[in-house]
Formats: structure tokens, sequence, C-alpha cells
């Protein structure tokens, strides 16, 4: 059981991880549609250290100081992964629906592994490339609906460039956690950069001063900040860190191919939008590309 489990370690720790991340897109269109992207961003990280800290306070009160070369890079890895990234998602979410942003975030596997391979000089051989072009065209048939003629007419909004900016943010956050993770516990990493996100926001929200706003939102609205704080920040991070830990961020962030396609689902959920045929195709080619990129022992 236990060699059974060690097996598909990578698949039981990062499936539940993209799942729980997958509904911070619906999540987050909803409660964008009354809070700013820095409310959403700084109650989201407010109510995720709330939960964290006690947790590691607990267990790691030995370990919390960082050494000095170390602190600066869990300091990057808050600004890109937490900070940076978050906020550029929610900035995007006013100008795309969830499945455009969705459907940007699966190329941040192609953009990790590269900057990793460079970075950290993990392995991009010839199968990783495969693994990475299977996954990918998996996206662009969705993107396209199977009509790849698409593609020359390709153009990109606002909307777009700030989602982009957010895919290089996670990407940089997976290569400079990966350096430290294997210093530090996972929650600690993550608890750094929650605190750094609430920190650096304190100021703005004292100046903004969106206390009516934030009270006066909706049920639903809180519903949804509350599943992001806990679902997708707290479990689904501390997942991706564990990952990223032992199995390395390019095989850890190919996983994140997944996004797109469960992103539609849940669409097709709340939203009651068809699963269509291009859709399911497009779920086995992203599939594909994960496991065959699981496979590659070098990293």
């Amino acid at each position: 059981m236990k060699k059974l489990l060690k097996k598909y370690e990578l698949f039981l720790l990062m499936i539940p991880a993209v799942f729980f991340g997958a509904g911070a897109f619906i999540t987050g269109k909803i409660g964008i549609l009354e809070l700013s992207w820095d409310e959403l961003t700084f109650l989201r990280f407010l109510i995720a250290s709330a939960i964290i800290l006690p947790l590691v306070l607990k267990k790691e009160h030995k370990n919390l100081k960082l050494k000095k070369n170390d602190a600066y890079i869990v300091i990057l890895a808050g600004l890109f992964g937490m900070f940076g990234y978050h906020a550029l998602f929610f900035m995007s979410l006013e100008y795309i629906t969830a499945i455009n942003s969705a459907l940007l975030m699966a190329t941040t596997p192609m953009v990790t592994s590269i900057i990793a391979a460079v970075v950290l000089g993990e392995y991009f051989g010839i199968k990783r490339i495969f693994a990475v072009f299977i996954a990918f065209f998996g996206v662009l048939l969705t993107i396209t609906n199977g009509n790849l003629e698409v593609l020359k007419n390709l153009s990109f909004n606002i909307g777009d460039v700030i989602m982009f900016s957010a895919v290089l943010c996670m990407a940089l956050y997976a290569v400079l956690s990966k350096k430290v993770a294997q210093k530090y516990s996972p929650s600690l990493i993550l608890t750094y950069g929650y605190i750094l996100t609430v920190v650096l926001l304190i100021p703005y929200m004292i100046l903004k001063n969106p206390i009516n706003v934030i009270l006066n939102a909706s049920l639903e609205t809180w519903l949804s900040i509350i599943y992001m704080a806990v679902f997708a920040s707290v479990l689904a991070q501390l997942l991706q860190q564990i990952s990223l830990k032992y199995h390395g961020a390019s095989k850890t962030m190919l996983f994140y191919q997944f996004v797109p396609i469960i992103v539609i689902g849940l669409s097709a959920i709340f939203l009651k939008e068809p699963f269509t045929k291009i859709t399911a195709i497009s779920t086995l080619f992203i599939m594909g590309g994960v496991y065959i990129n699981s496979t590659i022992k070098r990293d």
C-alpha cells in the first residue's frame, strides 16, 4: 500500500490542489462583481493567515527564523507568488471571463519549465518537451473550439496581458520556492508569503478605507472569499508546496494544464454551459501530457 501511495504521490497531491485552485476562478469572478482586486486580495490572505499562522507557530516555533540569504528568496517568492499573482489574477477578472483566465493559466507549466531549466538546471529533454506540447495542444483545442484557424486572428486585450503577467509571477514563485523548499516546511514558506501580502496592502487599505463596501458585501461574495482563503489558498497551496519540495517545479506546475478543463466543468455545473466533444478531446490531451511528464525521473 505504501509503495502504491508513493508511486502516485504526485497525483494525490496535485489533483486536489488544482481542483481547489480552479474553484478560485469561479469564486473570484463572483467576488470581483462587488469588491476590487485589492480588497479581495487583502481579505483572502488575511483570513488565510489567521488559519495557517497558529498552526505554524505551534508546529514550527523552533524554526521560524530564516537564514539571511533564504529570507531574500522567500520574500521574493511571496512578492511574486502571493501578492503579484493574486493581485494580477483579480485584476484580469475585471476584463476577461473565468474560462479565458484559466486558459492563460494553463501556460504556466511551459513558462515554469523554461525558467526552472535556466535557473535550477532542471531536466528539460525531448520527453518533457513532448509532454508539454501534447498538454498544450489540448489547451489550444479548448481555446479555439477545435478550429485552429482561429489562432491566425487571435488578439489579446488588457485582461489577457494582465493574466499572462500573473502566469509569469506564478512560474517565478514555483522556481524560487523550489530553491528553499528543502530547508523549510511548506507551511512556513506559505505563511511568510501570506503575511507579506497582508502587510503590503495594509497602508493602502487604510488610505482607501473600504470598510463600508466590505461590510455591505453579499453573502455570496463572502462565501467566495472564504472558499478562496481556505481551499484555494491554504489547502491547495500547501499541497502544491509539498509537491514542489519532493517532485520539482516542472512536474508540479504541469498539473495546472488541468485548470481550464475543471473551470469549464464548474461553469457547466453552475452556469449550465455545455460540455462539448472538443472539451472531452482536450481533456484527453491534457491528461496525457501530465501523465507523460510525471514519468520523467530526472528533475
